[in-house]
């Protein structure tokens, strides 16, 4: 059954089924960190960030772990923007000529997208309500989910089939607040299906995922990551330190990419 917004079968209730289940086996085919391409010592590879800040502001840090691993020279295209959500993404990724052209002339292509959707959806429908609307949130997943996929399928059908995709799930900052207001274990539920939707979006295409949120936030979700040094002094974007954590969870994932 395809994924798109027309399809009427795909109720919300399977759907989120569907993403558990593929969420859980999403990290079993992925390329381990000791794999790496052969041959590539002294060429230059162009790496394209897509995403909003917090997805990109690190890739300096990931580059570099890629040149002193893979002896190449990196050139750099960030083309990261404050506050994009999926969608919007979606439609630089399909109607801007000067990405397009970028995707497909990368050797590696990082994708940190969707903090500015999740967010707000905790907000207007989530633990911040006064009374939290599950039809309302349940309904920001699952377009959450579509849209995911569709920027995800666009881009890997213009990359290269040698080029190195990988996304990233993401961190939730606010873990001390949100405790201390007592909704912190709602919040964590729904910010976990937030990332089963990326997690799914790249089982389905072959695409690892970083496991941003378990370095940040523990392997339950409890951890705060404020409390690790892993954020600025602004409490939501990475810090330095945060920064290298996120580069190494890529490292982590591997040079090779894997068939669809």
């Amino acid at each position: 059954m395809k994924l798109n917004a027309d399809n009427e079968e795909l109720k919300p209730q399977r759907f989120f089924l569907i993403v558990a289940i593929v969420a859980s086996l999403s990290g079993a085919t992925f390329a381990k960190a000791d794999e790496t391409p052969s041959g590539v010592a002294g060429q230059t590879w162009d790496y394209v960030a897509l995403g909003g800040s917090i997805g990109a502001q690190w890739m300096k840090h990931y580059g570099a772990l890629i040149e002193s691993d893979l002896s190449v020279e990196i050139v750099y295209y960030d083309h990261s923007f404050p506050f994009q959500k999926v969608s919007a993404l979606r439609e630089k990724v399909t109607g801007e000529p000067n990405i397009r052209e970028d995707i497909v002339n990368a050797e590696v292509i990082t994708i940190g997208v969707g903090f500015a959707d999740m967010r707000p959806a905790i907000t207007l429908w989530g633990s911040e309500r006064k009374t939290p609307d599950s039809e309302g949130m349940n309904g920001a997943i699952h377009e959450f989910c579509l849209a995911y996929d569709a920027m995800l399928s666009e881009v890997v059908s213009l990359a290269a089939p040698t080029t190195i995709v990988q996304i990233m799930d993401f961190y939730f900052p606010y873990v001390e607040a949100h405790r201390d207001m007592g909704i912190y274990e709602s919040t964590k539920q729904d910010w976990k299906r937030f990332n089963e939707c990326i997690a799914t979006a790249g089982s389905r295409h072959g695409v690892a995922v970083a496991q941003v949120h378990k370095a940040f936030n523990g392997p339950l979700g409890d951890d705060d990551p404020a409390k690790k040094g892993y954020l600025d002094s602004g409490g939501k974007h990475s810090s330095e330190e945060g920064m290298q954590v996120i580069a190494e969870e890529f490292r982590r994932l591997g040079y090779l990419r894997e068939p669809e």
